[in-house]
C-alpha cells in the first residue's frame, strides 16, 4: 500500500483560481488513473474545495475560521501513534511556512490511518498537488518494493508549460519533491514517519547517509510551470533552469494525462 501525502492552500490564497483547479484536478486524475490501485492521499488543506470527489481522497483539514486566517498545526509532532503531540493554532503565515505545516499534517494523519487498518509496512510518497503523477508511477514503487528497495526519488522529470502548452525534460541535481519510503509500524512507533517532511532536495543523499537502499526512478514527475500559482515562483518552461525542450508526443500526454491541461 502506498500512502501519498501532499497538500493543498487556503482557496482564497490563490492568485489564479481558474488555474488552481485545472491543476489540481490535473493531479487528482493522475492519481486516477494509476496502473496500480494500490494506493490512498492524505491532502492536508483549509476549506475542501467542491466538485473533487474522489473515493482515494481522505482530507486533512486544518482550517479554523471560514476566511482562512488561523490555522491547526503540530508545533512538535507525536513521537508515537497514541501520543498527541502539540497541536496549536496560530496565524496562516506565508506560503511555505503553511505548506510546511500541512505536510507534517497529512504524514501524522497518513499513519494514524495505516495504524488503525493494521498495516505493518507501508510506503509513502510525497507529491505537490499542482504536479502529475506517471501513470504507472504506484506500479514502479511497488516493484522496487518487491525487488528489495526501501526508497524511491528522481531527478530527471518532465516540466509541462500549461498556458503554452510546452513540455521539457527537467535535469535537477538534486531529489525533487516525488520521494517515496518504506516504513513499518512497530508497536506504537512508526519508522521513519517524519522523513518526507525535511529538506526535499536533500531525500536522496539522506537516504545513503542512513544506508537505505534506494532507487532512481527517472521520469515518474510532470512538474506544471506557469500558471501563476506556484510557490517557487516558477514562470514559463522555456526560462526554468535545468529545462531541455523536447515534442510533446502522445506518449508523454498518455504518460501524465496532459489532456486534464
Amino acid at each position: 500500500m502506498i500512502l501519498v501525502v501532499s497538500t493543498l492552500g487556503a482557496i482564497n490564497r490563490y492568485p489564479n483560481q481558474e488555474m488552481m483547479e485545472k491543476t489540481f484536478r490535473g493531479f487528482l486524475e493522475s492519481l486516477n488513473k494509476q496502473t496500480n490501485k494500490s494506493f490512498r492521499l492524505f491532502l492536508a488543506c483549509h476549506d475542501i474545495p467542491r466538485g473533487f470527489d474522489y473515493n482515494f481522497i481522505e482530507w486533512c483539514s486544518v482550517q479554523i475560521d471560514i476566511d482562512c486566517k488561523k490555522t491547526k498545526f503540530w508545533a512538535k509532532p507525536p513521537e508515537k501513534v497514541f501520543s498527541y503531540g502539540e497541536l496549536v493554532i496560530g496565524n496562516y503565515d506565508s506560503l511555505i511556512t503553511d505548506m510546511s505545516r500541512k505536510t507534517i499534517y497529512s504524514t501524522v494523519l497518513a499513519g494514524r490511518w495505516a495504524y488503525h487498518n493494521n498495516l505493518k509496512e507501508f510506503w509513502m510518497l510525497r507529491m505537490d498537488s499542482d504536479d502529475l503523477l506517471a501513470k504507472d508511477s504506484i506500479e514502479k514503487i511497488i516493484e522496487a518494493d518487491q525487488m528489495g528497495y526501501e526508497a524511491v526519488y528522481t531527478r530527471r522529470c518532465h516540466m509541462f508549460d500549461v498556458k503554452t502548452k510546452k513540455i521539457a525534460i527537467h535535469q535537477y541535481p538534486y531529489s525533487l519533491t516525488c520521494n517515496a519510503i518504506k516504513m513499518r509500524i512497530d508497536g506504537d512507533h512508526i519508522e521513519r514517519w517524519y522523513y518526507l517532511c525535511r529538506d526535499h532536495t536533500k531525500f536522496f543523499s539522506d537516504v545513503k547517509r542512513d544506508n537505505i537502499k534506494a532507487k532512481e526512478i527517472d521520469n515518474m514527475l510532470c512538474i506544471t510551470t506557469n500558471s501563476g500559482n506556484s510557490i517557487s515562483g516558477r514562470g514559463d518552461v522555456e526560462t526554468e533552469k535545468y529545462n531541455t525542450i523536447v515534442e510533446c508526443t502522445e506518449e508523454l500526454i498518455e504518460r501524465y494525462g496532459l489532456w486534464n491541461l
